[in-house]
């Protein structure tokens, strides 16, 4: 458990510097452009990078912390037993799918290995790498949380989501 706490703070730190360094690069951006009347040429494509990181690896946090959408209107016909093993294999269904991902991603990665970006000039192999490294992520996590489920554990769930959760079932009353 060391090794998966690490890595999930590993993931927020991630996350919180790249939208830090969007946040900065387009400030930067805005500013040169409106004030010093001189567009940056590479601010937009640094930040798109930037912003495919933070998605696909705030994806994985999303899975880690069971704040994804799902509906259970199916799912909650069921008795509770039924309902567990339609979990565990869902997650276990998704956890698969990433893997598939993982095997293209790195295709992928291969095959771009040789292209430069436009602005940048960064080799594009660096943009692609985050198809592998946050569908293994996310895999990882579908896996804790069937292993979770089949031990009757509850799945992590963030205090925004345990807020927008109560905030539904008002609104639906």
């Amino acid at each position: 458990m060391k090794v998966l706490n690490g890595i999930r703070k590993v993931e927020r730190w991630f996350v919180v510097i790249g939208l830090a360094l969007m946040t900065l690069i387009t400030a930067y951006a805005v500013f040169n452009r409106f004030v010093l009347k001189n567009p940056l040429a590479w601010s937009e494509e640094a930040t798109r990078f930037l912003f495919i990181w933070v998605s696909l690896i705030g994806a994985s946090i999303g899975i880690e912390e069971n704040v994804h959408t799902n509906v259970n209107v199916f799912v909650n016909l069921f008795p509770e037993k039924v309902q567990k093993i339609i979990s565990i294999i869902a997650n276990l269904i998704c956890a698969l799918f990433c893997i598939a991902l993982v095997y293209t991603g790195i295709h992928l990665v291969k095959a771009q290995s040789h292209q430069l970006s436009a602005s940048l000039r960064i080799n594009m192999a660096y943009v692609y790498t985050s198809i592998p490294v946050s569908f293994t992520l996310m895999a990882i996590n579908f896996i804790v949380n069937a292993v979770k489920i089949s031990k009757g554990e509850a799945l992590g769930t963030s205090e925004s989501g345990q807020a927008m959760e109560g905030k539904t079932e008002e609104v639906l009353k």
